[in-house]
C-alpha cells in the first residue's frame, strides 16, 4: 500500500503544478468559456481544458504504477484495464477538442460510439444485471449485450456531461461512484487481494488525488 499512497501523492503534485500552467496555457490561446447563457453560473471567462492537467496527472501515475508491478501477476495492469484506458483517452481527446473547436453533437456521438466499442471489444460488457430483492439470479442480456454496453457507456458519457454546470459537482459525483463501486468490489470478494480490485482501488485513488 505504501506504493499505492506513494503514488496518489505523485499524481497530486502534478496535478498542483500542471493545472496553472493549463490555466495561463488557455488564457494566452483564448480556451476559455464566454458566460453568454443562463446554464453558466460564472460571470467572467473561464479557462478550459482543463482535463489536459488531470489526464496528465494519470498517465505519470498509472506509469509508475506500471513500471513498479508489471512483473507482478497479481497486481499488474491486465488487458481488461488496458480497454478502460483507451476508451478514457477517446472520451479525454473529445473533451480537448470540443473545449478548443467546439464540437457538434454528431461529432461527439461518434466519439463516444468509438470508445463503446473499444471497451466492448477488450471484454468490458454489460452481459446481464439482477433485480435487488425482488430476483436475485442474473438475468442475461446475451447476443444484445454489445448494444446495451454502447448505451451505458454513451448514456453515462452524456449524464456527467449534464452535470458538469456547477464547477466541481461533476468531480464530486465521480469520486462518490468509485468509492462505491471499490467498496462493491471489496465486499464482493470477501476481502481477497484480487486483481482487479488492486488496479482498481490504486486507479480510482490515482484519479481521486487529482481532482
Amino acid at each position: 500500500m505504501a506504493m499505492v499512497y506513494g503514488i496518489i501523492f505523485i499524481t497530486f503534485i502534478c496535478t498542483l503544478i500542471l493545472t496553472p500552467l493549463v490555466i495561463k496555457i488557455a488564457v494566452k490561446f483564448g480556451f476559455v468559456d464566454i458566460p453568454n447563457d443562463s446554464r453558466r453560473v460564472h460571470n467572467k471567462p473561464m479557462p478550459r481544458i482543463g482535463g489536459v492537467a488531470i489526464i496528465a496527472s494519470m498517465a505519470v501515475g498509472l506509469f509508475i504504477y506500471y513500471l513498479f508491478t508489471k512483473d507482478i501477476e497479481s497486481i499488474a495492469l491486465d488487458r481488461t484495464f488496458l480497454g478502460y484506458a483507451i476508451g478514457a483517452l477517446i472520451i479525454a481527446a473529445m473533451g480537448i477538442i470540443d473545449d478548443i473547436f467546439t464540437l457538434r453533437a454528431r461529432y461527439k456521438f461518434i466519439f463516444q460510439l468509438a470508445a463503446g466499442i473499444v471497451v466492448y471489444y477488450f471484454g468490458i460488457r454489460i452481459t446481464g444485471f439482477k433485480i435487488p430483492f425482488i430476483y436475485t439470479d442474473v438475468i442475461n442480456f446475451e447476443i444484445i449485450d454489445f448494444p446495451i454496453t454502447l448505451i451505458w457507456v454513451i448514456g453515462v458519457t452524456n449524464a456527467v456531461n449534464l452535470i458538469d454546470g456547477l464547477d466541481g459537482l461533476a468531480a464530486r459525483n465521480i469520486c462518490n461512484i468509485c468509492y462505491s463501486t471499490i467498496n462493491n468490489i471489496y465486499c464482493n470478494i470477501s476481502k481477497s487481494r484480487s486483481n482487479n480490485y488492486n488496479w482498481s482501488i490504486s486507479w480510482c485513488n490515482t484519479w481521486i488525488s487529482t481532482i
